[in-house]
Parts: structure tokens; sequence; C-alpha cells
């Protein structure tokens, strides 16, 4: 009698098959999926608020309008939930001091807090605590403090803008703009 081996071969794959899913069930546990805390939140808390959050946006955009003052130039900051992919070719604005960020309001709204948080592109370096922003004149809002960049290369300004419709009313509603740059520092000043 001839022996087959094709009963050998079915378990052997079998086998293969477990392993291959054991060794992926493992490196799953190692290796866990890291939730990003993105505009204020997780992303399952942004999924679930999500048009609440874009009712509050259009709220601010209706009522005032943000640019970037970095220098000389001027950038119309953008809103994350609307920015189209960049091209291919889009080269990010460089970093110039010193930076504020002025609001043209088109209808009264309180700003209780502004806040930027530096993020890199870079693996390497970690996003900056949030800075705060103050202001003199209502309309132009300068950092408290010096921003830092670890090293050379693409950062995103983001920025937090806690408003309400009155000065009496707690910081209810929250917006969030954001800009790409390129810090070089041979090209930076002091603050």
């Amino acid at each position: 009698m001839k022996k087959n081996y094709w009963p050998v071969a079915i378990v052997g794959i079998i086998l293969f098959g477990v392993l291959i899913i054991s060794v992926g069930v493992v490196i799953a546990i190692k290796n866990p999926a890291i939730d990003e805390e993105m505009y204020g939140g997780k992303k399952r808390d942004i999924d679930e608020r999500i048009n609440s959050i874009l009712q509050e946006q259009n709220e601010f955009e209706s009522s005032a309008k943000a640019f970037l003052q970095m220098g000389e130039e001027s950038l119309v900051l953008q809103t994350p939930y609307r920015i189209k992919a960049p091209k291919k070719s889009f080269v990010p604005p460089k970093f110039a001091l010193p930076l504020s960020l002025r609001l043209e309001m088109q209808s009264p709204i309180y700003i209780h807090s502004v806040k930027l948080i530096i993020t890199s592109f870079m693996q390497d370096v970690p996003d900056s605590n949030p800075i705060a922003f103050s202001t003199k004149n209502a309309q132009i809002y300068t950092p408290d403090s010096s921003l830092a960049f670890a090293k050379d290369g693409r950062y995103k300004l983001r920025f937090e803008i806690q408003y309400s419709q009155n000065r009496d009313t707690p910081p209810t509603k929250t917006a969030y703009f954001e800009q790409e740059i390129f810090y070089a520092s041979n090209a930076a000043h002091a603050n």
C-alpha cells in the first residue's frame, strides 16, 4: 500500500495558519494602537460629537476671521475640518518671529483664551505643551512665553480658541485652526 502525504500537508497548513495568527495576536498585544489626542479629545470623542464641533466652528467663523502674523507675512488660518490635501509641490511658509494671532471680529463674541500647540511631523519630536496667548487690544494675541522648536523641519501650529457670546458666559465653545510651517533655526529671530 502507498503512503498518502496529503493528510499531513493539510494538518501542516492548518498548524502554519494557527502559528501566523498567534504571532499576529502577540504583536498586536505588545504594540497597542495609541489613541491620539487631537483637537481637544480622543478620536472616538471627536467622532461622536463632530456635528456640534462643526456647528461651533461655523459659528466662530461667521463672527471672526483668524490670521496668523509671522514677521511681515499674514496668513489666513484654516479650520482643520475643511483643509484640502496639499499638492505634492506644497511648500509650507517659513517661520518668522514675531508671531501673533490676529482676529477680525465681524459680530460680537468674547474670547476667553487662545492656546497654541506645536506639532511636529518628525516622530522623535513630541508635541509642545499648550502655549497661552494674551492680548492688549482684543484683536492681536501674542504668546505669553517664547516658542521653542526641537530642530529644523516641518511643524503644524494648532490654535485652540475658547469663546462665548458675551463676557459673563463661561467659555462653552471652542474653535480650532491650524497652519503648517517650516522652521529653520538660522532664519528665526529672538522673541
